[in-house]
Formats: structure tokens, sequence, C-alpha cells
């Protein structure tokens, strides 16, 4: 939350090839406002080292370096047990 509009870049890293799906593209939160985003990771299992596997998203805002989070999550698919 900040008493500034930011825009923000988003991306995912942690299996070869994975891809980011999010609904809304283009992520802008108004001023003094929490914004909450439901995105999708697909996953070639060819590319998995394990059935579970730490991933790690990365949040950006795109006119102010200072404002970053790196969130970790585990996406769980049909790989390798």
């Amino acid at each position: 939350m900040d008493s500034r509009a930011h825009q923000y870049d988003l991306r995912a890293e942690g299996i070869d090839g994975m891809k980011l799906v999010v609904d809304q593209p283009d992520i802008t939160v108004p001023a003094g406002a929490v914004q909450q985003l439901i995105v999708r990771i697909q996953a070639d299992e060819f590319n998995m080292e394990a059935r579970s596997v730490r991933i790690r998203f990365y949040l950006q805002a795109t006119e102010a370096n200072h404002l970053t989070a790196v969130e970790e999550a585990r996406f769980v698919g049909p790989g390798k047990t």
C-alpha cells in the first residue's frame, strides 16, 4: 500500500520453460489499495525435477526500483516421485 498508484511487472522462475498465466496482464494498484491476483503456472512434466518443485514469484514496480517483492511457492504436478 502506498500513497501513489503503481504499475507492476510479475515474473516467476523455478522450472525450465514454465509459463506464467495472469488473468489481468496489466497490474496496476491504485493509491492506498492492496490488490490480489490470480495467476497460474503451466509447466511440462518432463522439465520437473520432482513432483513438488519450489518456484519464486518476483514483483517489481515499473517506475520505482525500491518497490519489489519475492515470494516462494510450491508447484505440484505429475512429475517424478
